[in-house]
């Protein structure tokens, strides 16, 4: 399994993304550069929103496993994405 995606933020304005492919012999030139135009296209598409969910199995007793663990991992993830977040309510 190879990264053919690669992208890395400097900061809020500044970054680079890599592209690649499995190039072959009978790869056309044309053809493998369209595949890369694509493959980076979702950089230039405006972002769609998006939320968090947290999945938790739910025991026969009706008591949720691992809660305590699953809490810490939905505060984090809001905190570290900048959703607002009440973990009281």
């Amino acid at each position: 399994n190879v990264a053919i995606r690669t992208v890395t933020w400097w900061g809020p304005e500044a970054g680079e993304m890599g592209l690649g492919g499995g190039i072959v012999a009978d790869s056309q030139m044309e053809a493998e550069w369209d595949e890369l135009s694509h493959k980076g296209q979702f950089l230039e598409a405006p972002p769609r929103p998006f939320g968090l969910i947290e999945t938790c199995l739910v025991n026969h007793a009706g008591v949720i496993e691992h809660l305590a663990a699953h809490m810490r991992r939905l505060t984090n993830s809001a905190k570290e994405l900048g959703f607002p977040y009440d973990g009281d309510a």
